[in-house]
């Protein structure tokens, strides 16, 4: 779970830098639309800002509360439909079925 935080935090800092890069570019190139590409790019920057705020608070949140420490688990027992592919097959349906 924490490669999650971590490719949303890169992916916050991507996207704030393609809008400080278009804003650099809005404003160096002598563009007619220039007044649209800079509300364009201070939006990417806000989103952007506001998107690695949160995810930066709820990363630390989560690792506080150890959720980060142990692996996830998906949910094992008789809840779960078995699995009918696999090294075990009929045997573990059987097993199951008892």
């Amino acid at each position: 779970m924490v490669f999650l935080a971590n490719m949303a935090i890169a992916t916050g800092v991507v996207a704030l830098v393609a809008g400080v890069a278009l804003l650099v570019y809005s404003c160096k190139e002598g563009i007619g639309y220039r007044v649209f590409v800079r509300i364009v790019a201070y939006v990417a920057i806000v989103i952007s800002i506001l998107s690695l705020v949160c995810t930066g608070y709820y990363s630390i949140r989560y690792s506080e509360s150890g959720y980060f420490k142990h692996p996830h688990m998906m949910m094992r027992g008789k809840h779960r439909a078995p699995c009918r592919r696999g090294p075990k097959g009929k045997k573990y349906l059987e097993e199951m079925k008892r």
